[in-house]
């Protein structure tokens, strides 16, 4: 049992006043406007990936091919230091195509 009593009264709800107006307790109900999760393919990073028969988890293989593929807007990446790791390998590879173009121009 618990020894501290007024735990109890954080669960009991006060009257209600249009119920019970002369109780100086009673309070007007209010209500709590639930927020809703939005399913919607255009509030979900991944959805353009989702198709009958798709895993749900990509290998890192998997994903740096999606991320070389589509670009830095999709957050598939949890870790912080594989995303820098993947981010830096991106700016090389385009210092080094660079340097390859301005050699191919001269």
């Amino acid at each position: 049992m618990l020894q501290n009593k007024n735990v109890y009264k954080d669960f009991i709800k006060p009257p209600n006043k249009f119920l019970h107006p002369d109780d100086e307790n009673a309070v007007i109900p209010q209500h709590k406007i639930a927020k809703s999760i939005d399913f919607r393919s255009e509030a979900l990073p991944l959805s353009g990936f989702a198709m009958i028969g798709n895993r749900r988890k990509y290998d890192l293989e998997e994903k740096m091919e999606i991320k070389n593929q589509y670009g830095n807007n999709l957050g598939l990446y949890d870790n912080a230091e594989i995303s820098k790791l993947i981010e830096d390998m991106h700016k090389r590879s385009k210092e080094v195509m660079k340097t390859l173009q301005t050699n191919k121009a001269e």
